[in-house]
């Protein structure tokens, strides 16, 4: 996957997505942005999605915080998402940190 080149984890046994000549990226092309920490670039269309692509999360910050409807639930993690609420406690963690599983 391209999230995994260049977050500072070793996926591939050679260590190839986290090639330095690769991973060193001053500049990004026109579609895309640099992470905060200079280490990456990634599509216009990954900010604000509320999925962290950028390490440092930079990608995720300064955005309009969105507010869940009365039929959904509001994650507790830092993304906030929202879920709708026939899948709390239901056995399956749709929040990435696992508050909709919990106090069930």
């Amino acid at each position: 996957l391209k999230r995994w080149q260049c977050d500072g984890e070793r996926d591939c046994a050679d260590g190839s997505d986290e090639d330095v000549e690769k991973c060193l990226v001053k500049t990004c092309p026109t579609n895309e942005v640099l992470c905060k920490s200079a280490d990456r670039c990634i599509p216009k269309s990954w900010l604000c999605d509320r999925e962290q692509d950028c390490p440092d999360g930079s990608d995720e910050q300064n955005c309009e915080s969105k507010v869940c409807s009365s039929e959904e639930f509001t994650c507790r993690s830092g993304t906030g998402n929202c879920i709708p609420l026939g899948w709390m406690c239901d056995q399956n963690r749709d929040c990435a940190d696992g508050s909709d599983e919990m106090s069930c």
